[in-house]
């Protein structure tokens, strides 16, 4: 069971869904788009820092606690997946921090390494995989773009097409994007963007009024405020734990001769 503080913003999402059955549902979903080839694989909970941003500061979108036990987004926190056909071999941030894989990390240079974001019921938020480097030619096929939508637990008669809004990170030789929304949230105006290669999807977003294109050189200050905020903290929690780290081999002396007091007692 996973669980997490009431008192805390990820407390008030719906979890009912362990983050290994999730790791499980992003697997199939990857090996369904034509993605099969799995040596290694990492998965985990993140904070969804621009939609917290969002809520706080957008009077519309403070209230974002799920009405429903079914409804898992919008939300302060989603689930990240990554396999590739190749062990994955993260870089070390730094001397202090062992290596770990993150959205970014290891970098996306292996044919076949897949990337997946979902909402914490399991709908699909963000896909993007490797294609291959070597093209084996042959005929082409035009991607299901219908599975990707029902994947995102969308309704795509709801959605009508539109003009493209981000460029895929990877090749692609189809593209097709729509603007919509959802039933549950009327107000909340959605843009879908899709790419595949030869048929085989390279890339899906389900981009929101908050999300904001990562690879700009613009950066809204207050994004940057929250994350700095954040960064304050981890540094924090850093300093307290190399401070305190020294005192572990003085504590385990101190439980031992302990333990050996009470065997002699």
């Amino acid at each position: 069971m996973f669980i997490a503080p009431h008192d805390t913003d990820w407390g008030l999402v719906p979890m009912n869904k362990s983050p290994e059955v999730l790791a499980d549902r992003a697997q199939e979903l990857a090996k369904k788009l034509g993605y099969s080839d799995v040596v290694d694989r990492a998965f985990w909970v993140g904070s969804e820092a621009e939609y917290v941003e969002y809520a706080i500061r957008n009077p519309s979108g403070k209230d974002w606690k799920p009405s429903s036990a079914r409804q898992a987004w919008p939300s302060p926190i989603a689930f990240w997946y990554r396999q590739s056909p190749q062990w994955l071999m993260p870089n070390a941030g730094n001397l202090n921090d062992p290596p770990t894989v993150t959205q970014w990390n290891p970098p996306y240079e292996t044919s076949g390494l897949v990337a997946v974001k979902l909402d914490m019921q399991g709908n699909l938020l963000f896909l993007r995989a490797v294609p291959p480097q070597v093209d084996a030619g042959g005929p082409s096929h035009e991607p299901d773009w219908n599975l990707l939508f029902a994947e995102a637990g969308l309704d795509k008669t709801r959605f009508s097409s539109a003009t493209v809004k981000w460029t895929p990170l990877d090749a692609f030789d189809s593209r097709a994007d729509w603007e919509g929304r959802v039933a549950e949230q009327p107000d909340l105006p959605l843009h879908v963007s899709a790419a595949a290669y030869r048929g085989v999807p390279v890339y899906f977003q389900v981009i929101a009024p908050w999300d904001r294109p990562w690879r700009s050189h613009t950066v809204d200050p207050r994004c940057g405020d929250l994350r700095g905020r954040l960064g304050d903290v981890r540094n924090r929690l850093r300093t307290g734990w190399r401070f305190f780290r020294p005192l572990e081999p003085a504590s385990r002396s101190w439980r031992r001769q302990m333990g050996n007091a009470a065997v002699w007692a």
